[in-house]
């Protein structure tokens, strides 16, 4: 029978039946069950006790990693593989694109410090719940252009007509619909702050210390298989054609194909919605945890203002104590300054997340869907084992602070060095009117517009004499299907000697000098990996280095930190940079549309440049921590010893910030393996 109780359990116990009660309300505080409260009214509690099979640490992760999931799939996964299709369906450039995903790095930063401050101190499941609901309205929202847009249709190459404009211009105004990118991008970001903040906090604070990084990087193991998992989904859909209940006159390696971007959107949207339920369920707290909530913050960075608050419950539950809280966390170097590190190394994954399927179709010249399949086994492979091993790492050695910040010195002087992989590239086709003239003259025709080198129908061929050309308009062929024929600007006495034989076959021609995408793929696979493996390390040290009811507000302000600084401008940045790139231009209706061919060995060379210098810096903000991490200091025989330098030390002993002993603890369900029952 369900029973409706106060949300805090009772402080003060008088008597042994006032005793009872708190026990008994304690208890069921402890349960999963339904808030209720409306307006002013009280808000209670309604238990749900056939619930409480779920009530454990083992299961609580079990529903945040279908949250996590879910959240990667979409935003990382799904997202980042339809970037080319949307231009094109679209009419977008990769600078508009990139805006596009940084949208959701800018809505994370607009709820952020709310739900970490307020959330962090208020029943967090909740918040959390809610926070996977919004991602699932998010990614509705994102999927209504294909319902409401015209419908797409394809351009019959064979009956096309040169010189018309290859698209109605009623239809260009298709540029328009980007509007509700954005809003689904800002509410995928909404609802993610909470996802890899409260969810964080409350493993934390639910599990033994020991356990902490066991159980985070199980969760962000899951955070890392969504991305990949929406690749080799978001790669099938786009095998299938937008329409599908249309069949399609191409094959899906036509460059008028439209893969099926939008489907992914809704399954992922109604699925977002069911896992929210359960874990709203949630208790503030798991069953029988207060034991593990006990000297959390003996390795907390030697602070003043922080040491005065240390244990302070009540401190940061008024609103008024924000202004102190923020100026505390501000004041922490190592937490700072590793925030920072975060940032670039963050944001190197949310440019390349946004625009790697892109980049090894463009470079390595495939299909969107191959490209996402290719890419999304690599995501799997190194980001997942790569996050998997970093937390079995610490948790299996017991890693102190100074310890971790030299494990991700290492792993990041190594991931540094594999950037180098995006040397790795292919040449760039002679393109005629574009890179190369034509053979018949030395006229660039086709950069003479507003958009420099650009075209209205982009449909390329290769000539016999070996130039590629944008399209048999721009060749002067006849169609004479699969092939062209009698292509006088392929005609040249010197080359082709009879205008019969100046004939063109679909599609580029061959570059003769491209790399195996396997080569660039294992590299760049090497690169993710060693940048995941510091991840557990790096979320550790800034947990460690607070106190412990700071740190949701504090994850708050460094996930602030590294959207601002990484993860909003570098997928921008590396739009600007495929746009510089950029040597051919669609234009439709007189307006500059999505970029056609991009040049291989200048986008090499920018994205090289752009990923080593924000590693380095990552690299000099691991050095700094390295040194301005202050451990505390512990006597032992009238000596002082720094406590975080005993590679094996136990939270026995002297209290390492106060001089307050504690005593060892009786054996419980709490010291069993890492997923016993908390």
């Amino acid at each position: 029978m369900k029973k409706k109780v106060d949300i805090m359990p009772t402080k003060i116990r008088r008597n042994s039946t006032e005793e009872s009660q708190e026990t008994e309300n304690y208890r069921e505080y402890e349960e999963c069950g339904c808030e209720t409260g409306c307006g002013g009214c009280k808000t209670g509690r309604c238990t749900v006790p056939f619930l409480n099979v779920f009530n454990n640490a083992k299961w609580a992760l079990a529903f945040f990693c279908m949250g996590v999931f879910i959240q990667g799939m979409t935003v990382n996964g799904i997202s980042s593989v339809i970037i080319s299709t949307l231009e094109r369906r679209f009419h977008l450039r990769s600078s508009e694109t990139g805006f596009i995903a940084s949208c959701y790095e800018i809505g994370v930063c607009i709820s952020i410090p709310i739900v970490t401050y307020i959330g962090g101190r208020g029943h967090r499941p909740i918040w959390l719940g809610w926070g996977i609901f919004i991602i699932g309205v998010g990614a509705i929202v994102f999927s209504l252009p294909h319902f409401i847009a015209p419908t797409y249709t394809i351009i019959n190459v064979n009956t096309f007509v040169c010189d018309q404009n290859s698209t109605d211009c009623e239809a260009s105004s298709l540029r328009v619909y980007r509007g509700f990118f954005i809003v689904g991008q800002l509410l995928l970001g909404i609802g993610a702050s909470p996802v890899y903040t409260l969810a964080i906090n409350y493993l934390d604070e639910n599990v033994k210390e020991k356990y902490s990084s066991t159980y985070h990087g199980i969760f962000f193991a899951f955070a890392l298989l969504g991305p990949g998992a929406g690749f080799l989904l978001g790669g099938y859909f786009l095998n299938i054609y937008v329409n599908p209940w249309e069949t399609p006159s191409v094959e899906s390696t036509s460059l008028f194909w439209i893969g099926n971007w939008w489907i992914g959107f809704l399954i992922m949207g109604g699925l977002a919605v069911l896992v929210s339920v359960p874990i709203m369920m949630y208790p503030r707290q798991l069953p029988n945890t207060d034991k593990v909530r006990l000297d959390r913050e003996k390795e907390m960075h030697q602070q003043k203002d922080a040491i005065k608050i240390k244990g302070d419950e009540n401190f940061g539950k008024d609103i008024r104590d924000a202004p102190r809280c923020l100026y505390i966390i501000l004041k922490n170097p190592t937490l700072i300054v590793i925030s920072i590190s975060g940032a670039m190394d963050s944001g190197i994954v949310s440019a390349f997340s946004a625009f790697g399927a892109k980049y090894i179709e463009t470079m390595f010249n495939m299909t969107s869907s191959t490209a996402a399949i290719y890419f999304g086994i690599a995501v799997i492979v190194s980001a997942f084992t790569g996050n998997l091993l970093s937390g079995i790492l610490v948790s299996k050695f017991e890693l102190k602070v100074p310890q971790m910040i030299r494990f991700c010195l290492v792993a990041t002087s190594l991931a540094f060095a594999c950037l180098f992989a995006f040397l790795i590239y292919c040449e760039t086709p002679d393109v005629a009117g574009v890179n190369m003239p034509y053979n018949t003259n030395s006229e660039m025709t086709t950069c003479q517009s507003s958009c420099g080198c650009s075209t209205n129908f982009f449909s390329p061929i290769c000539g016999a004499d070996q130039l590629t050309y944008v399209s048999f308009c721009d060749a002067e062929c006849s169609v004479e299907d699969p092939s062209y024929t009698n292509c006088s600007k392929v005609f040249n006495s010197t080359i082709i000697t009879s205008l019969k034989n100046a004939t063109a076959t679909k599609g580029k021609c061959s570059t003769g000098s491209c790399p195996s995408v396997a080569l660039f793929l294992f590299f760049g696979g090497l690169a993710t990996f060693f940048g995941y493996l510091k991840s557990q390390s790096a979320l550790q040290i800034s947990l460690r280095s607070i106190p412990l009811h700071q740190r949701s507000f504090a994850l708050g302000i460094q996930w602030l930190i590294m959207r601002t600084l990484g993860q909003i401008p570098l997928p921008i940045i590396l739009g600007k940079i495929l746009d510089l790139s950029c040597i051919l231009w669609g234009q439709e209706c007189g307006e500059c549309g999505a970029c056609k061919m991009y040049d291989g060995p200048s986008m090499s060379k920018y994205l090289t440049i752009m990923a080593t210098t924000a590693k380095g810096v990552s690299l000099i903000c691991l050095l700094i921590v390295w040194k301005v991490y202050k451990p505390p200091v512990e006597k032992e025989n009238g000596e002082e010893v720094v406590a975080s330098d005993d590679f094996n030390r136990r939270s026995t002993g002297a209290n390492v910030a106060n001089g307050e002993s504690t005593k060892k603890e009786p054996p419980s369900a709490i010291d069993n393996p890492a997923f016993s029952d908390s």
